[in-house]
């Protein structure tokens, strides 16, 4: 049946940041098999999943500048409204578009077209649904690979100065807030730098997701280390912790860049 949409690609500058964000850590993640990323699995090209990131990375450089409350450069704004038309114009225009959403809402799973903001009529019986029937589980935590296997889904849901809000889902009902049976808390942590954390004991414990999400602050101290002219980021995991105070593996990690007052 025909694909619909529900408002795609956003218009405004910061659900465009935060969506961009969103969709790049998403495409970028393990598909199933593990060894491959979600953008084989959905069709694209490797040409196609390095202009998303481009896309991606554009904005990170620009939406820092346009979010200033003391911005007031004109070609900034400018050069935000040409990205957002752009990356529009390479999905879904007639002539030159590669129609990316499209190929996510045919092949992607319910979490994967809900990061996009795409949908169809018929069911998602997307491909990493594939062996969820399979799971099992011990404590509470589910064993398995991938995200229907237990772990939790992280989603950049505000980024603004100062602060990210994450939202924080089971893969199998991505649009609850609750937490699968059994489990007592899904815990968030956090890495601040430039670069990528290099293992999992770096990552700093943020939080527990309340109603499905968790605000992470950043204060002066968490920056102090970094020059003010160098970008920096955010990653972050989650993982379950069961009743019996089990805690299930990591999710895979999301990043963000961190808007600097």
């Amino acid at each position: 049946m025909a694909t619909k949409t529900m408002g795609r690609i956003p218009n405004k500058a910061s659900a465009f940041a935060v969506y961009m964000q969103n969709t790049d850590n998403l495409q970028l993640s393990a598909g199933i098999p593990t060894t491959t990323k979600k953008w084989q699995n959905w069709g694209w090209t490797a040409a196609q999943s390095a202009q998303w990131t481009s896309f991606g990375t554009q904005s990170d450089a620009l939406y820092p500048q346009y979010a200033d409350e003391n911005h007031n450069n004109t070609s900034i704004t400018d050069q935000m409204n040409i990205l957002i038309k752009s990356t529009k114009k390479y999905d879904n225009d007639v002539l030159v578009g590669f129609h990316l959403l499209d190929k996510v809402a045919l092949g992607g799973t319910i979490n994967d077209c809900e990061t996009f903001r795409v949908k169809r009529n018929s069911p998602l019986a997307g491909v990493s649904h594939q062996g969820a029937a399979t799971a099992r589980s011990v404590g509470g935590i589910a064993l398995g690979t991938g995200a229907s296997a237990g772990k939790p889904v992280l989603v950049i849901k505000k980024y603004d100065v100062g602060e990210h809000r994450i939202s924080v889902t089971n893969p199998e009902t991505p649009t609850s807030y609750a937490l699968p049976d059994g489990i007592k808390f899904a815990k968030v942590y956090r890495y601040i730098g430039t670069t990528a954390p290099t293992g999992i004991n770096q990552y700093m414990f943020v939080g527990n997701a309340k109603r499905g999400s968790v605000l992470s602050s950043f204060a002066d101290a968490d920056l102090s280390a970094f020059a003010a002219n160098v970008s920096v980021y955010a990653w972050y995991i989650a993982r379950y912790e069961s009743n019996k105070g089990v805690l299930g593996d990591a999710c895979g990690a999301i990043h963000a860049q961190i808007v600097r007052s």
